[in-house]
């Protein structure tokens, strides 16, 4: 069908490879386990093939010796037809399962919508089995669903997933999940769903709709119901979804963790499982104090604040903890609910050296003990907190007196304080101000901020009666291991003067690997946030992870506790997620002067608002003069943080500026606009190259200078992104005409379009043979062309990740490289869950072709195990900085030179 080549490659036979010349470039196609390569795509030409050692062959002409030009052309019509005719003629047992071998391919580039309805969603998968898929098909349909319903599609998708025969066979039964979990698609949606399953048979009822924008604007109230509300009840308004949520895997947990959830929110009018399951963690803490410890000698004394506005139900937990310690007759690990002093604090745990503290309006409490005049005796708490904090594992040593008959030395052995304290919000965040938060004492708290303060009602709440499965577990966890010694019958009885050997807390193999990655993370935080107060939340990260992990595992089996993987996984989410929700806040609300109290203020009623009018502005910044308002709004534009919206309206109006990345995973939800805007994103026009190009990564970085020294501290801050400046000269008529086309596209700065640095395109050369070699522009003078980084890999296809990394880290563990072999080079670019990173070192592959790459900028987000890189023009989103960057100043005639800058859509 397509004719003879001169071009015949074998690798192993009877496979082979046939070398064409396109007569316009086409997209590549698979039809398992053949393949058609095409555009952006490469082969290995000269190497050793992995299966048999022996190098590829070219039985008729080698590609050295026949130029481009001679190659027999194929058209795109031509080539697909072969590889239909081809793919029927093998037998059913090498066909693959694919949802696209049959399905025609598609020209459509244009805008769409990704959103789609979990009814429509839910009819078309029926259409589209999970039959055994190849992994291709599977990232594709998870992808969709995640655009298409967002968390709404989890299940849904879960379920799904596992209807393949070889789910779970690989032994881990969270894949589905952990995609899930990372999953930022782009560029895809509920369409893919609807028009695979179309091609299969599937016609969408007419009842169902299919936009989920369109099922949004149905459920909203009619523009009569003013009118109608007076002859009938309107429908209850549709609450806008809440900026910030609790990650439900957070809320995961078993043992006596869930048993005390589970009580605290059936008995509860107002439940509030997030809290509940801070109180569970500092409850479960004390009762295990001095019975058990992680291998590095880390104990089980938690410091947590949850914090919940006023009637929302904060207190309830705090009341459950109580009676279950007196259901379990443990009372004797039940500290005061107000601390008066240092003294009484010490005195509480000579008389029993673990106990829980459980602390109302705790808020008050702090701004009392952490205020520049607070009583000697009542700042004194503070500084007793923060060290038995970092006694837990060896004797506290009090202070000395001169009356020692009066004022004896107190001495405590391996103490165990667990606190939680409940408050409001107003009073805690207050208490922060002033440069609280820079000393670090704070940071040995987690903080459980509810993510609804009136939650739906309970109507029917049980009874305040603790259960018995939750007592005995309780029990339980008292006694310890059995047959474990803790150093003697002085011990046993929590003697605060006696020595205790507690048990040690195993963990394992996954589990320990587990924590070393967790605790890369955090050198990795502490350098990226050095010289700010988040280092010294960064700095308990890998502590508190390694706490909640053993307590997780004493929760579930306190006889014989080993701590497992998901444990680590469940402890470092919930750490991250505390610090998040502090850093974030404290971003928010905390100031240390009045003019940032100010900045502050006006940011957060802009932020409120979404969007607000100069006039409802100034009514609701009365507190401030014309002039300190408008330099405030000047400093909030400057910095990025809010932008004058360009809509038609006879008076001007802000709104917020989503931020560039969030410290939680947790993240804000985008602030409303002026209207529907829907953001397209374009692929660029490959006839158009630049002449000159400026392409860097931009850091975003504080200066702070004193006046007097001239000393210089910077603060590096999240949000680096790429920038580029590119002229294109001289364009000619047909390139002018696609340019400007681009341009009118992108709408000013509404629309995004993807680039790539055009100096480094291709990796131009081997570097089994050749070392390091760098990428350059695409060349047909290259011997050798690996233009997606394959003929640096084992096998086909690209490199990919060995481990999943967490947002914010600057290196990446991959796999599937040739051995020994360096496979990037400094400055090298890499394409990873659709964003742009640079590798800021040269990195040789191991013997087993693994490699650590360091990477700038930090990941934008979680990545997971098996996700590709792209090495072969790595390209990212891109925006023009400005609505004037089509001014094209040049003389009418047959040639046209346009400049533009763009920055990356974040």
């Amino acid at each position: 069908m397509l004719g003879d080549t001169p071009c015949l490659r074998i690798g192993r036979a009877p496979k082979r490879l046939l070398v064409y010349r396109a007569v316009t470039p086409f997209a590549g196609r698979k039809r398992h386990p053949l393949e058609l390569l095409a555009r952006g795509q490469q082969f290995v030409a000269y190497a050793v093939h992995p299966d048999t050692g022996r190098p590829y062959e070219w039985p008729e002409e080698s590609l050295l010796d026949v130029p481009v030009a001679k190659l027999p052309a194929v058209d795109e019509a031509a080539s697909n037809a072969f590889l239909d005719a081809a793919w029927a003629l093998l037998p059913d047992e090498l066909r693959q399962s694919s949802l696209l071998s049959d399905a025609p391919t598609s020209a459509w580039h244009g805008p769409s919508d990704p959103r789609g309805t979990l009814q429509a969603v839910t009819d078309a998968l029926e259409f589209l089995p999970n039959e055994d898929l190849i992994w291709d098909d599977w990232f594709r349909i998870g992808m969709s669903m995640k655009a298409a319903l967002g968390d709404e599609g989890r299940d849904l998708w879960l379920a799904w997933s596992k209807g393949a025969s070889k789910s779970g066979r690989s032994g881990k039964s969270d894949t589905a999940e952990r995609f899930w979990a990372s999953a930022r698609p782009h560029s895809i949606g509920a369409g893919t769903i609807y028009w695979l399953a179309e091609k299969r048979g599937w016609i969408p009822p007419p009842e169902v709709t299919l936009n989920g924008d369109a099922a949004d604007r149905a459920a909203e109230s009619h523009p009569a119901a003013g009118m109608l509300a007076k002859i009938a009840l309107a429908a209850p308004a549709v609450p806008p979804p809440k900026p910030y949520r609790v990650p439900s895997e957070l809320l995961k947990v078993d043992g006596a963790l869930r048993l005390f959830m589970d009580y605290a929110t059936a008995s509860a009018v107002s439940p509030q499982p997030f809290l509940s399951l801070g109180a569970a963690i500092c409850l479960v803490g004390a009762i295990a104090g001095r019975r058990y410890r992680t291998p590095t000698d880390l104990r089980s004394n938690v410091y947590a604040i949850g914090i919940a506005d006023s009637g929302g139900g904060k207190d309830h937990a705090r009341r459950c903890a109580k009676r279950a310690i007196y259901a379990a007759g443990l009372d004797r690990y039940l500290g005061g609910e107000d601390l008066a002093s240092s003294a009484g604090l010490l005195t509480s745990l000579q008389r029993h050296p673990a106990r829980l503290f459980q602390v109302d309006e705790f808020g008050q409490f702090l701004k009392l003990v952490l205020n520049v005049r607070a009583p000697a005796h009542k700042a004194a708490i503070w500084s007793e907190l923060t060290k038995l904090y970092t006694s837990a594992a060896e004797p506290y040593i009090g202070a000395e007196y001169a009356d020692q008959k009066a004022r004896p030395r107190v001495t405590i052995e391996q103490p165990c304080a667990c606190i939680w304290g409940v408050t409001v919000p107003g009073p805690f965040w207050s208490a922060l101000e002033g440069g609280a938060l820079a000393d670090g004492s704070i940071a040995r708290f987690l903080v459980f901020l509810t993510d609804d303060d009136y939650p739906e009602r309970n109507e029917t709440p049980a009874a305040m009666d603790p259960p018995t499965d939750l007592v005995a577990a309780l029990q339980g966890i008292a006694r310890g291991v059995p047959g474990h010694s803790h150093g003697g019958n002085i011990a046993d009885a929590m003697e605060s003067s006696a020595p205790i050997h507690a048990y040690t807390v195993p963990l394992s193999p996954a589990a320990n690997a587990a924590m070393a990655r967790v605790r890369r993370e955090a050198t990795d935080l502490l350098r990226s946030h050095r010289g700010t107060h988040a280092t010294a939340l960064f700095g308990r990260y890998a502590e508190n992870t390694a706490k909640l992990a053993m307590i997780a595992a004493v929760s579930r089996a306190p006889a014989r506790p080993i701590t497992e993987a998901a444990d680590v996984t469940w402890a470092s989410a919930l750490v991250e997620h505390c610090v998040g929700t502090l850093l974030r806040e404290a971003e928010r609300l905390v100031s240390d002067n009045n003019t940032e109290a100010n900045h502050k203020r006006v940011l957060e009623i802009i932020r409120t608002a979404g969007e607000i009018s100069r006039n409802a502005l100034v009514r609701k910044t009365q507190f401030l003069s014309k002039r300190e308002r408008e330099e405030i709004f000047d400093a909030l534009v400057e910095a990025e943080l809010v932008s004058r919206c360009g809509c038609s309206r006879r008076r001007s109006c802000a709104r917020r500026v989503p931020p560039r990345s969030t410290p939680s995973a947790a993240a804000a939800a985008p602030p409303p606009s002026c209207g529907d805007r829907q953001m397209t994103e374009y692929a660029w026009p490959t006839v158009l190259r630049p002449s000159r190009l400026s392409f860097y990564l931009q850091h975003n970085t504080l200066r702070f200078v004193s006046p007097v020294t001239r000393a210089t501290q910077v603060l590096r801050r999240e949000g680096a992104r790429w920038v580029a400046e590119a002229s294109f000269e001289p364009l000619g008529r047909v390139q002018a005409g696609v340019m400007d086309g681009l341009l009118a596209a992108l709408a000013g700065s509404a629309n995004t379009v993807r680039i790539w640095d055009w100096r480094r395109e291709y990796r131009t050369g081997d570097p089994r043979s050749q070392g390091d070699v760098p990428t350059g522009p695409y060349s047909f003078s290259d011997a050798t062309i690996f233009t997606d980084g394959t003929g640096l890999v084992v096998g086909s296809g690209n490199p990919s990740l060995a481990a999943g990394a967490p947002r914010g880290a600057l290196s990446i563990v991959t796999q599937g490289w040739w051995p020994s072999t360096v496979v990037v080079g400094a400055g090298d670019y890499i394409g990873l869950g659709g964003r742009l990173y640079i590798a800021t070192a040269a990195v040789a592959a191991s013997g087993a072709g693994t490699a650590t790459i360091a990477i700038a900028p930090p990941l934008r987000a979680a990545v997971v195990v098996g996700e590709p890189l792209i090495l072969s023009l790595p390209s990212v989103p891109m925006r023009l900085v400005s609505d004037d960057e089509a001014a094209n100043p040049t003389r009418p005639g047959p040639f046209a030179a346009v400049t533009i800058r763009m920055e990356e859509a974040l």
